[in-house]
């Protein structure tokens, strides 16, 4: 059946199909920044967890085609039950009777006091009430009321339908292709990262292998033009605001459910964290060890970039080590960089030094689209606030 009567959310409708990849999910914080006329800003959290929007396509076999088409047209305005097919996993046989599921919920969105999905097939599934999560397993709330030989376990949550749905068919088959917008969405608090000047900093690069970015360098420019043959531009920030496009391909359900901790991390564009440009924007010339003092060569820094104060060098091993730059003396062709604290480190275990950046993401929605399998694919912009 297509109404379900559930304890913690009342009467859900369901439409029992699997989803067909690729599905979207959109995250949405919302924030609001304050600019200054000198680029520099404060950006307010207006939101305590995002918006969460499910869009995918239900594949309609023949013996389900009445079922879809009943369901769709009666249950268009009512409370559906949502599932997360990108986090469904196989928990194998299941009794009837049973109060709890074995599975691995630690990478997966199942929570307390929400509801799952069994599911074996379009004729043999049923909803069922999470009570608790532990580390293996999930209670519930009642007991299973069907036998599965080889069931599946998927989060369901609580949405309405977002947009007006729309279906495909030949007469004989067809598909569903519906858009939920999440009514129980949460927010997650994951644990902070290494810190950097009291904020998050990472070293993840932001290149794909073999790919390719480009970078926007965006100021504030003001035209003065009194239509007289004399005009003037103004550019009242400090510094450049740097745009870079971030690809994300995450490829299995770890790595899906790190970047989404990340992304909740971050709220949107709430958070600002440290990062480097995993380019070598410094070039070392010296040798030995070095301590508080590190030359580079010029490569007109001292013209145009004294200001980025900041840097992270990375080693050979992998490492990196961000220091703050706290003065600089022009050599010939060199400048001799004075560091907030020593490297300790030799100049022949440098593989890069990076300008590193205090960044925040350029925009609140971001989009994943799930491949299948567990491979997600993201893209998002990462926009420098000061150097």
């Amino acid at each position: 059946m297509g109404l379900h009567t559930t304890t913690l959310y009342g009467d859900v409708a369901f439409l029992p199909l699997q989803a067909q990849a690729p599905l979207s999910e959109v995250l949405e914080w919302r924030t609001e920044i304050q600019t200054s006329r000198d680029g520099t800003d404060i950006a307010k959290r207006l939101r305590s967890c995002p918006r969460q929007r499910i869009a995918a396509s239900f594949p309609v076999p023949p013996a389900q085609a009445a079922r879809a088409v009943n369901i769709v047209y009666g249950a268009r305005t009512l409370t559906w039950a949502v599932p997360l097919w990108q986090d469904a996993q196989a928990v194998g046989a299941v009794s009837s009777g049973a109060s709890e599921v074995l599975c691995d919920p630690s990478e997966v969105d199942l929570r307390a006091s929400s509801l799952a999905l069994l599911w074996e097939g379009p004729a043999a599934y049923e909803v069922v009430e999470v009570d608790t999560v532990a580390s293996d397993r999930v209670a519930l709330l009642a007991t299973v009321s069907g036998t599965y030989t080889g069931a599946t376990l998927v989060p369901l949550r609580v949405g309405k339908v977002l947009t007006d749905p729309t279906r495909e068919t030949t007469g004989y088959n067809g598909a569903v292709r519906l858009s939920f917008s999440v009514t129980d969405n949460v927010a997650y608090t994951p644990a902070a990262p290494d810190q950097f000047l009291s904020e998050d900093v990472y070293f993840d690069p932001h290149l794909l292998p073999g790919a390719k970015i480009g970078d926007t360098y965006t100021v504030l420019q003001e035209t003065v033009d009194q239509d007289t043959g004399i005009f003037d531009v103004v550019t009242p920030w400090t510094y450049p605001r740097v745009v870079r496009p971030y690809a994300v391909v995450c490829v299995d359900r770890s790595e899906a459910w790190a970047f989404r901790q990340w992304l909740h991390r971050r709220a949107g564009r709430h958070r600002p964290f440290w990062t480097p440009t995993f380019e070598p924007d410094l070039a070392p010339s010296g040798s030995g060890s070095i301590t508080t003092t590190l030359v580079v060569l010029d490569e007109d820094f001292d013209t145009f970039s004294a200001g980025r104060l900041h840097i992270a060098v990375e080693d050979t091993d992998g490492n990196w080590y961000p220091r703050t730059v706290s003065g600089f003396t022009p050599g010939a062709g060199t400048v001799s960089l004075t560091l907030s604290s020593s490297l300790g480190i030799a100049y022949s275990d440098i593989a890069r030094i990076s300008y590193l950046g205090r960044k925040r993401l350029d925009t609140d929605r971001i989009e994943m689209r799930w491949a299948g399998n567990g491979v997600c694919l993201a893209s998002v912009r990462i926009a420098e606030l000061e150097p």
